[in-house]
């Protein structure tokens, strides 16, 4: 397939479009981002998420706290936790600056219940350097990634199953990378020194879709996850070996999705997501039919 080999070339070579995407200020020059203003009415409508894993947000015991939503893009995912049913607010860390219109649009129609910060979460404090794939003009910023190499694969297949599923048919016409820097945090850092427009004295879960820094991610929130113990959703569920131990540390188990609800369980999963629940938690989630 020629696309395959084309995408896998520009990938595997690091070419970059000249001025494609947001610079680290969040200077929006020729990509066209997924997402826009106008669209966030729209998803806040929405009564099914996006994507049914989902749903197990809706079923969280302690509805009055908080979810943290990292990997936001331009908000569909705290839009699908409310369309599951959470009445939980909702906290978004996303890096791509050209979707902070998007963001700041919830927390207007949503206030009190959502706020947001532009940054990428790690496990220091400083900058990252994050690649973008760039389809046919469109920026694919859900697939950004600030470790390319090392999920090469997954970046391709990602990118033709865009292709076949969201382009309306488009035939393939280009494709880039743009390299672009953010600023870095750890969560940990970044809750105990901001102030937010929602209150943050309890987390009920946390969701991080980063494109492969989610072990990253994870060390930099240790403290938060020890102190609240929340309900985790992580893509690549439990394939990273990084991921596994240091959730085991923390007195993780792993549990898989089943329609509407989770199953423990030690097998490796394929599934693009997975969970993780605390153990000392399991017959709380247990309780409210969360957990089989």
């Amino acid at each position: 397939m020629r696309e395959r080999a084309a995408i896998q070339l520009v990938l595997q070579g690091y070419v970059t479009k000249s001025g494609s995407a947001s610079d680290a200020a969040g200077e929006t020059v020729d990509v066209i981002l997924g997402g826009k203003p106008e669209y966030i009415p729209e998803i806040l409508s929405r009564t099914e998420p996006h994507d049914a894993d989902y749903w197990i947000f809706g079923l969280l015991p302690d509805q009055d706290q908080v979810i943290l939503d990292i990997g936001a893009d331009y908000g569909y995912s705290a839009a699908s936790m409310w369309a599951a049913g959470a009445r939980a607010a909702v906290i978004s860390f996303e890096p791509i600056a050209g979707y902070r219109p998007c963001l700041a649009a919830i927390a207007a129609a949503r206030p009190g219940r959502y706020d947001f910060r532009i940054v990428a979460l790690g496990d220091r404090v400083g900058t990252v350097k994050l690649v973008m794939p760039v389809l046919n003009g469109v920026g694919l910023t859900a697939l950004t990634s600030s470790n390319p190499n090392e999920h090469l694969e997954s970046i391709v297949d990602n990118v033709i199953d865009y292709l076949e599923k969201h382009t309306g048919g488009a035939a393939f016409q280009s494709f880039s990378v743009f390299e672009f820097e953010s600023p870095m945090r750890p969560l940990d850092d970044l809750l105990a020194s901001e102030s937010f427009a929602v209150p943050l004295s309890a987390i009920s879960a946390i969701k991080i879709d980063t494109e492969g820094s989610e072990a990253r991610i994870l060390t930099g929130a240790r403290h938060t996850i020890e102190i609240h113990r929340p309900l985790i959703l992580i893509e690549g569920a439990n394939r990273e070996a990084a991921v596994r131990d240091l959730m085991r540390d923390l007195g993780y188990v792993f549990a898989a999705r089943d329609d509407r609800r989770l199953y423990q369980t030690e097998r490796i999963s394929d599934a693009v997501n997975g969970f993780f629940l605390h153990a000392m938690r399991l017959d709380e989630y247990r309780r409210c039919g969360l957990l089989g």
